[in-house]
């Protein structure tokens, strides 16, 4: 065990680094199929896709922002400052869509089949062959967008929330919210703004409502039942679908990006050189120091492999302990 990996829980030991490599260029976003064996990473300069920790192949690309790899690791998407790229598992283009801007963004459906891309106000929905199957224009311009569950697609726009129903009517949601983030389950949504939380069911019910707070980077589990989210930057929150608060991680530190496995049972979170796992009753169980600013990470569906990418290198962890307790549970 590296001394740079710290397990506060006995029960999650043991957690191997299994391996750590670095990129040439500062790294900005990660992606990894359903199983963890495939991790894709875009640098300021470069796609490096990896299969089973090893470096299949270096793209050169400049300008990237996002990356989303597909579930069954057959198509790799990349959103640059320009262009809409899908690249297959060996780093070769499938198709580009150039309909984009620098502020332009995208969502993904979980089967990878629709791609809903943002330009301005104008919204495209693209075939997984990268063919423009819908376009709308809104009033005003598109902030946020974000599929359901269901395939539906929730939009924030600078005059509210719409949804785009699968048959492809809009229906204006709620004309006094816009949302900064959106986040969906299969019976509802919660979406936020600089300093206030709101749950929405699918005909635009107010459920719940939070203010004075500022909260991000909420993510669901159990199926909706319960989420969790930061609220001002250092409390890392659990609540259940009425809002109701569960337990609060607190930290020193700012914490980022804060996502939850679909079980409930782990949820991992950064702040600046250090990467942390907490478990399902709000406990630290084990912190890694990475030596240098962390980036993103992300979990097979299991929780067995957890990649952190820091600016300059990633590494693979087995979550040995986890794995094991989850089956013997």
């Amino acid at each position: 065990m590296l001394r740079s990996t710290s397990i506060k829980i006995d029960s999650w030991k043991p957690v191997k680094l299994l391996a750590r490599q670095s990129i040439k260029d500062k790294i900005v976003a990660l992606s990894c199929d359903l199983k963890g064996d495939v991790a894709a990473i875009v640098s300021k300069s470069s796609l490096n896709i990896f299969t089973n920790r090893e470096l299949l192949d270096n793209v050169s690309l400049k300008g990237s922002k996002e990356i989303h790899i597909s579930g069954n690791a057959e198509r790799i998407l990349v959103l640059t400052s320009d262009t809409l790229l899908c690249y297959d598992y060996w780093g070769l283009i499938k198709w580009t869509y150039s309909g984009v801007d620098a502020d332009s963004q995208f969502s993904v459906t979980a089967d990878g089949n629709k791609i809903a891309l943002s330009e301005s106000n104008s919204l495209k929905i693209l075939s997984r062959f990268g063919e423009v199957t819908w376009n709308s224009t809104f009033e005003d311009k598109i902030l946020k967008c974000t599929f359901t569950p269901s395939k539906s697609l929730v939009v924030s726009t600078l005059s509210g929330l719409f949804l785009v129903e699968i048959d492809n009517e809009i229906v204006k949601l709620n004309s006094n919210f816009v949302a900064s983030e959106i986040s969906c389950s299969s019976e509802y949504m919660i979406v936020n703004s600089e300093n206030s939380m709101i749950a929405f069911s699918y005909t635009g019910t107010e459920l719940w409502k939070k203010e004075g707070m500022a909260v991000s980077d909420i993510s669901f589990s159990n199926d909706g039942v319960k989420h969790v989210f930061l609220m001002d930057s250092k409390n890392l929150v659990c609540q259940d679908r009425n809002g109701d608060e569960i337990w609060v991680y607190r930290s020193k530190e700012e914490l980022q990006g804060a996502h939850v496995l679909e079980s409930g049972n782990m949820i991992g979170v950064y702040s600046n050189n250090v990467f942390h796992i907490v478990d399902n009753q709000g406990q630290q169980a084990w912190s890694y120091q990475a030596r240098e600013k962390i980036v993103d990470f992300s979990f097979s569906n299991h929780g067995g492999d957890v990649i952190v990418v820091s600016d300059s290198k990633i590494h693979w962890f087995q979550n040995e302990g986890f794995l094991r307790a989850s089956v013997d549970g």
